[in-house]
């Protein structure tokens, strides 16, 4: 990226910057996705032309030394990550008091829009569909988890699937690089929608927030996993799982086998001890609960375990779940989000 920064001709008012409208030396192609911590667009160098994605930082995400260090540590790690599925930070930069993290392009749609137009609310994509998607998250989650990193904000909104069919994961680390007391300002400013399990053509932030911090208890990587199987739950059923009045995905589609009922159960746990411990560990039950005779399908999931590091110290949770971002501020001092759940 050039140092030199030009103006934006917009003005930088806009919540979400528009096609044409100007960021620095960059030029807005189109909005990738607005999130709860930020906006990310795909965007064009105005003089080479070289395409980036760049994620906007909430406004209430200040250019504080502390968060700038945090960031940049940040940067280094996804630099150094040899995994497609996570786009790595290139530069980090402050643009009308803004902050930016320009990163490797992201092309393809939202899981968003890859459901509406093959599932929609009320509906879902079919076992075959969700436990592909399925097996491809959990594949990126581990990975991420055996480099230091966690996600524990990954909605519908910030993954991204390519025409290959291969996913890409935006938001890396960054809840836990906001640290505490900035996370919660973000969700203060933030409209909590209420949660049930009606038909969804989409999962929010809100959506996918752990159990653990909604009752101000300090979060781990299996926040993820919880997050991946709201995710799976919605992609398979078309509908929100609902962890007050919970209805096991047979309750939507008729004839489902019951190995698809007890894998989520255990996803959805809200004592995060009787989750799966590992993606990795998630990944065998999804491979071993299919019965049936499509080995293909098999060796698809197969290959997506071998991609999966064995995690290190499995049971030291404390020590997973992003060491170098945590904020030194318990995480028991947040104020619990008011949800029906």
């Amino acid at each position: 990226m050039d140092q030199d920064q030009e103006q934006t001709e917009s003005g930088g008012s806009h919540p979400v910057l528009q096609p044409g409208e100007r960021l620095g030396n960059f030029r807005v192609t189109k909005c990738i996705c607005a999130g709860l911590i930020a906006n990310y667009y795909l965007v064009e160098h105005v003089r080479d032309l070289h395409e980036a994605t760049v994620g906007v930082l909430h406004q209430r995400a200040s250019g504080s030394p502390e968060l700038t260090e945090r960031l940049d540590e940040l940067r280094k790690t996804t630099h150094q990550m040899e995994q497609e599925g996570i786009p790595r930070i290139r530069e980090q930069q402050e643009i009308h008091g803004r902050i930016c993290l320009f990163m490797d392009p992201v092309e393809g749609q939202s899981l968003t829009q890859f459901f509406a137009k093959r599932g929609g609310a009320g509906s879902g994509l079919g076992a075959e569909a969700t436990s592909r998607l399925l097996s491809q998250m959990l594949t990126l989650v581990g990975y991420m988890h055996s480099k230091g990193l966690d996600h524990r904000d990954m909605d519908s909104e910030l993954i991204c699937i390519r025409e290959d069919g291969s996913l890409r994961v935006l938001g890396v680390g960054l809840k836990a690089a906001l640290g505490v007391d900035l996370f919660e300002q973000v969700v203060s400013a933030s409209v909590c929608p209420l949660a049930g399990d009606q038909p969804s053509d989409h999962l929010n932030s809100f959506d996918v927030m752990s159990p653990e911090y909604k009752s101000g208890i300090e979060e781990d990587n299996r926040v993820d996993l919880y997050g991946v199987g709201v995710l799976g739950y919605w992609l398979l059923t078309g509908h929100k799982p609902d962890r007050k009045n919970y209805k096991p995905p047979s309750t939507f589609i008729k004839g489902l086998p019951a190995h698809w009922d007890a894998f989520f159960e255990k996803m959805l746990q809200r004592d995060r001890d009787h989750r799966y411990q590992s993606c990795r560990s998630a990944l065998l039950a999804l491979r071993d609960m299919d019965q049936t005779p499509a080995p293909t399908k098999k060796m698809s999931i197969e290959s997506q375990i071998g991609r999966v590091p064995v995690p290190k110290g499995v049971h030291e949770r404390g020590k997973l779940a992003v060491r170098m971002y945590r904020s030194k501020k318990s995480v028991h001092s947040v104020v619990p989000i008011i949800a029906v759940f």
